[in-house]
């Protein structure tokens, strides 16, 4: 065991790369925060706000964080850690193509990711 450091990244984990384009299918991706070892920062006075904007073939679906006292939209794109950790579901549109998820972490560098969108 060791203890984290001061979050230095944000560590992105997506299910999966590629969604079928019904206008239902989803991806998950999950922003972790990490030092600059990559050891997870779970304390809460490290959490940090996440920007999330999705464009392209799909949409945002939700943003949660599972802090059961956050009242927050999970559709508004902005929410904050909760235990260093947030997840956003991506909905896939009616047409095949790109969807482009840029994340900005407060105080991080920003990061993007890239899924597919295919015909059903």
């Amino acid at each position: 065991m060791r203890t984290a450091g001061a979050p230095a990244q944000a560590r992105l984990s997506l299910d999966r790369a590629t969604v079928r384009a019904n206008g239902q299918d989803l991806a998950y991706l999950t922003v972790d925060l990490t030092d600059a070892g990559g050891t997870p920062v779970y304390a809460q006075e490290a959490d940090r706000l996440v920007t999330v904007r999705v464009a392209g073939a799909g949409a945002l679906a939700g943003l949660g964080n599972g802090d059961p006292h956050d009242a927050g939209s999970f559709q508004s794109g902005q929410r904050r850690t909760f235990h260093g950790r947030a997840v956003l579901a991506i909905q896939a549109g009616t047409r095949a193509g790109a969807i482009t998820v840029d994340i900005d972490v407060a105080g991080l560098p920003a990061r993007r990711v890239t899924l597919d969108a295919t015909s059903p």
